[in-house]
């Protein structure tokens, strides 16, 4: 009689799968590198995009502001029956917000902004239109006049000069009639600059001297007062903005329907504020 085969274990000979080694989450070197790669191309790519939005975004900003403190002044005008003298300076961006004086922009710096608006105490414009010269004797240390705002800065903006580049589509306008309408221009100097802060001589003491002012009458018409127009109400008043990276300035765009600047026109007449954008 064969002895009967006692069961065998189950498995018992079968082979126990030892672990994978394979990985149970992770990247190796090689794969974080190509990873890297592929953000930091990506960024170079959208983060031009983005200034530019970001750009966009802080003069269009900077132009309503403006636009804000153009219609407030006339409005205060008007209502009080007196001369209110809005006063635009750009400054080198890279001078210290606290120098004593702030350095004048030129032709190859600039970048920051600052417009404070004043009003007449005594309802009268503080000088005679036949006898500007005589303007600096009248103003003295500006006690005749007082803050109806606080000084505003704008930081990487350039007053632009575009009184010459005609546009179409958004950027159709009428031109200003002479570059001194233009408050970017270098023919842009008011014959009634002022002080900031008010209390300041021109002749020195002062942290801005503002030498392009645009006036507002009691009949709400707006002016730039130069020696050569004596007070004439003109068409148009234009301020031309352009975004400025600290205190270097934009080069001057070659169409204006196209690009990164904003412009800010002043009807003379009606004091009626437009801001074209390309």
């Amino acid at each position: 009689m064969h002895q009967a085969r006692k069961p065998r274990a189950a498995g018992s000979h079968l082979m126990i799968a030892r672990p994978s080694r394979a990985r149970l989450g992770g990247f190796t070197l090689i794969e974080l590198l190509i990873v890297i790669s592929i953000i930091v191309a990506s960024l170079a790519f959208v983060a031009p995009a983005f200034n530019s939005m970001r750009s966009a975004s802080d003069i269009n900003d900077t132009s309503s502001e403006i636009a804000s403190m153009l219609e407030q002044a006339r409005a205060y005008a008007m209502a009080n029956n007196t001369y209110v003298f809005l006063g635009i300076a750009e400054v080198d961006a890279a001078v210290s917000r606290s120098a004593r004086p702030q350095t004048a922009a030129d032709s190859q710096k600039g970048g920051r902004v600052a417009i404070q608006a004043i009003a007449s105490k005594d309802g009268t414009r503080r000088y005679e239109i036949t006898a500007l010269s005589n303007w600096s004797q009248d103003y003295g240390s500006g006690q005749g006049f007082m803050p109806i705002s606080k000084l505003r800065r704008f930081e990487s903006t350039h007053l632009a000069d575009f009184s010459k580049l005609n546009g179409t589509g958004k950027m159709a306008r009428i031109l200003p009639t002479s570059d001194e309408y233009s408050i970017g221009s270098q023919s842009c100097q008011s014959a009634t600059p002022f002080s900031y802060p008010i209390g300041a001589n021109l002749s020195g003491g002062y942290q801005y001297l503002v030498q392009k002012v645009i006036e507002f009458t009691p009949q709400g018409n707006a002016k730039l007062v130069t020696k050569a127009n004596r007070g004439a109400v003109p068409k148009v008043i234009e301020i031309g903005l352009q975004h400025s990276r600290g205190n270097l300035l934009p080069p001057l765009p070659q169409n204006i329907n196209i690009g990164n600047h904003v412009l800010v026109q002043l009807d003379g007449i009606t004091g009626t504020v437009t801001i074209l954008k390309p």
